[in-house]
Order: structure tokens, then sequence, then C-alpha cells
């Protein structure tokens, strides 16, 4: 994603009472790139408030084995992003090494 941002400005001198010339033109330009780059993170089970967009964790008792679930759904979505991915994440972790 890039931001860019452009200015023009003229400079004129008068040269009589009803004319003006033209003395200088000048054109900036500045660019600047946004990279986005996506933090894979363990799976963790949640539910959405569809009204207010809000995530917000399950609460976990010692009767049911939250963790394990979690485990098998993490490791699911880790292997279908190496089958989906694979090079992509590869590239991506590589550029997040690179800027830390």
């Amino acid at each position: 994603m890039e931001n860019i941002e452009t200015g023009f400005d003229t400079e004129y001198v008068n040269k009589d009472i009803t004319m003006n010339r033209l003395s200088s033109v000048q054109l900036a330009q500045v660019v600047q790139s946004y990279l986005k780059l996506p933090l894979v993170k363990p799976y963790e089970l949640s539910y959405i408030n569809p009204f207010i967009e809000a995530n917000y964790l399950v609460k976990k008792n010692s009767k049911f084995a939250y963790n394990t679930i979690e485990k098998i759904i993490d490791k699911q979505i880790v292997e279908i992003r190496k089958i989906l991915f694979r090079d992509l994440d590869r590239g991506l972790n590589n550029l997040i090494k690179v800027m830390k």
C-alpha cells in the first residue's frame, strides 16, 4: 500500500498593471510505502459479538479439555496454511525477521 502526496507551486512577477510573468514552477512528490505483514497466532476458542464485532475468548473450566480442542484445530489450520501458502509464508517470515 502506498501513500502519495503531491504539491504544486507557481510564482509570478508583475510585468505591468494587467500582466504577470511566470517566474518558477515547482512540483514536489512524496511516496510512503506501507507493508502489512500477517502475524500467525495459535488458535484460541472464542466467540464474536456481531453487533460490535468484538472478539471474546471462551471461558475455560476443568470439566472440558479446551486445550486439546484448540491444539487439534490449530494443527489443522497450520496444515491447511502449509498446503495453500507455504511459499508466501516462508517469504513473509523472512521479511518479518529482517524488519525486527
